[in-house]
């Protein structure tokens, strides 16, 4: 079983509550991702999430400082040259600050920097007005997508799959609540992102 096999495991919840079956599993895969080669960036990446999340999940979902320190390293990366594996970051450093939003502008470009940004902050570090809810979630295939916050401007989302793909989009959205079924798709782990007035959110589904 590959580790991408093993990390598809998580959309069952059962795996999830039971400790026995949790530790083995972490350690099944923490041994397969040890074994994965390559020396690009998206391959380095991708190893160090499997790392990072597995050692979430191992220490009770709960992150050290060093942890938290190299999963925001690992996100604020330019996401088109640093793969899935920065999505993947950005949608569990969430869990840690929700106010953090990543602008691939900035961070992609040669000249540029910084492209993390804080809401509260002032200038250039604008607040993020809006925030998205998803239920239920992990989904058999039904999903609600709620916006919630202060949106005047339409809101564009993606839904973006393990291998960086984009398997569903819709743009010029003005509704504040909007009913997906996503049930076609293959199981797994999935990453909605949404982008409003040049903001964007990433939230993490799983669908089993």
């Amino acid at each position: 079983m590959t580790v991408k096999e093993q990390m598809a495991l998580l959309a069952d919840s059962a795996l999830l509550s039971d400790s026995a079956s949790l530790a083995a599993f972490v350690t099944a895969a923490l041994s397969l991702n040890s074994a994965l080669s390559g020396s690009e960036e998206y391959s380095s990446n991708q190893k160090q999430f499997n790392e990072l999340f597995l050692g979430f999940l191992a220490n009770g979902r709960i992150f050290t400082g060093a942890d938290s320190v190299n999963l925001f390293d690992l996100a604020n990366q330019c996401l088109y040259s640093g793969g899935p594996g920065v999505m993947e970051a950005r949608a569990l450093y969430n869990l840690i600050d929700r106010r953090y939003y990543f602008n691939d502008r900035a961070l992609c470009s040669l000249m540029g920097g910084g492209g993390s940004r804080k809401a509260g902050e002032t200038t250039a570090k604008e607040k993020i007005d809006f925030v998205i809810g998803i239920y239920p979630n992990p989904t058999n295939g039904k999903i609600t997508i709620e916006f919630v916050g202060k949106i005047d401007r339409n809101i564009k989302i993606e839904l973006i799959n393990s291998n960086g793909q984009t398997v569903f989009s819709k743009d010029n959205i003005i509704e504040k609540k909007l009913d997906i079924n996503i049930s076609h798709l293959p199981k797994g782990i999935y990453y909605l992102v949404g982008t409003f007035n040049e903001k964007a959110i990433s939230e993490k589904i799983i669908l089993k």
